[in-house]
């Protein structure tokens, strides 16, 4: 992160780990926040800084992608920043969710040059299927069934 920050010329006055999952997130001082992802990671991130810069273009209220030179390819790793909206972890009530889902739907197209993958949400065909360890065998089996049938059926 530190590399990162010193790549777009932020001054990494504090570094914190948010949270570590699929990505890490970090506090980047008060007002920033960076999120390392794996390096195969890059064309999603590259997209997600476009499309989130657009949005704000459209006075849509998404969370700003910071005005430097991003993503930043390290070894590895994928660094995207970000304006920090909070110390802490807010969730906006469903109603105001669903107006911001409905408003987004309503949008015309995508700019020129951002296209968004097909979507996938239980992974491609060929994609390896979880384990799920810890839970009862045959509902692991159930559950794996179904994401196969939902692979090739839809």
């Amino acid at each position: 992160m530190v590399e990162a920050c010193k790549r777009v010329g932020l001054y990494a006055e504090s570094i914190e780990l948010i949270r570590f999952g699929s990505n890490a997130v970090f506090h980047v001082g008060p007002d920033v926040v960076g999120r390392v992802s794996p390096v195969e990671s890059l064309e999603n991130s590259i997209r997600q800084v476009k499309i989130a810069r657009w949005l704000a273009s459209l006075e849509y209220p998404v969370n700003l992608a910071l005005p430097v030179s991003q993503p930043v390819r390290l070894d590895d790793a994928v660094v995207t920043f970000w304006v920090s909206i909070g110390d802490g972890t807010v969730y906006a009530p469903l109603a105001d969710v669903a107006a911001v889902i409905k408003r987004l739907h309503e949008l015309d197209g995508l700019p020129p040059g951002i296209k968004l993958p097909k979507l996938r949400p239980l992974g491609e065909t060929r994609d390896p299927l979880p384990e799920f360890r810890g839970i009862d065998p045959e509902d692991a089996h159930f559950l794996r069934s179904r994401i196969e049938w939902v692979r090739e059926d839809f």
